[in-house]
């Protein structure tokens, strides 16, 4: 059903969709085809969201729900190493501005992906996501 929605709209999808979309594929991904992973409407959802990364489109939780997106679907399909890097530098720069529940699942989403992320941003993050919660009450 999801790879229907892809195909079919895809070319009117602007950065909310495709996150959306990414998302939606994670959570059906044990019900996934194994074809999914060299699909064209798949490879253009990812093509879609890296141009909106590197336009900076993207707000922390869209940043947050693209990578546990890639985090939950590693083992189908792999999303590509530079969008993966976009997206952290980015959740970096915002993660202030993140709740509790997008912090957590970046940490999750980039401690799964550890093999593929560049420490430098793993070590931002974890620094970022320490002082964000002492800054709570």
């Amino acid at each position: 059903e999801v790879l229907q929605t892809l195909q079919q709209h895809l070319s009117a999808f602007d950065h909310i969709h495709t996150t959306t979309c990414l998302y939606a594929l994670a959570k059906h991904r044990r019900t996934l085809p194994d074809a999914a992973a060299g699909s064209r409407s798949v490879a253009s959802l990812m093509k879609r969201q890296s141009l909106y990364l590197e336009s900076d489109r993207l707000d922390g939780r869209q940043l947050a729900n693209t990578l546990w997106a890639a985090a939950t679907l590693s083992e189908k399909l792999h999303l590509p190493l530079t969008m993966l890097d976009a997206a952290t530098a980015r959740v970096a720069r915002r993660v202030n501005r993140l709740s509790h529940l997008d912090v957590a699942n970046t940490l999750w989403s980039l401690a799964t992906l550890r093999s593929v992320v560049q420490d430098a941003h793993l070590h931002t993050v974890r620094a970022l996501a320490c002082c964000n919660a002492m800054e709570d009450p």
